[in-house]
């Protein structure tokens, strides 16, 4: 038996906004359920 999931999020931000978040590791443990802390080994780059 095959099963079909989808699942969507609409987030009401510029895609530039959303972008730049998730593409910064240090946020990555407020929306990966299994990263629970980071810790840069060297200075991130901004």
């Amino acid at each position: 038996m095959a099963v079909d999931v989808l699942t969507e999020v609409v987030i009401d931000r510029p895609v530039r906004v959303v972008a730049e978040y998730v593409g910064d590791p240090s946020n990555a443990p407020e929306w990966y359920a299994n990263i629970e802390s980071i810790e840069w080994q060297t200075e991130p780059l901004r």
